[in-house]
């Protein structure tokens, strides 16, 4: 439940439809949504990432057996940098 409510906190950034910042130690304000660089969802909940690292508790991964996927052999973004 709570990585549910982290995950769409998140999302709402990532997207600007909540507008978050702050001020940091020299009074500069900080955009969280372009700080975050629009990842910070993805950061906090995708495969080998903070809560794959940090949390304490048992989770469940619903994307580690697409970990990889699209790095096959034959895919677009294999071929992108090939001259046509």
């Amino acid at each position: 439940m709570v990585d549910s409510a982290i995950s769409c906190l998140l999302a709402a950034i990532d997207e600007g439809l909540l507008e978050l910042e702050w001020e940091d130690e020299r009074g500069a304000r900080v955009d969280l949504t372009t700080e975050g660089e629009g990842e910070m969802c993805g950061w906090y909940g995708g495969s080998e990432s903070w809560r794959s690292m940090y949390a304490k508790e048992r989770y469940v991964d619903y994307f580690a057996d697409v970990r990889g996927f699209f790095d096959r052999e034959g895919t677009e973004s294999e071929t992108e940098g090939e001259a046509k």
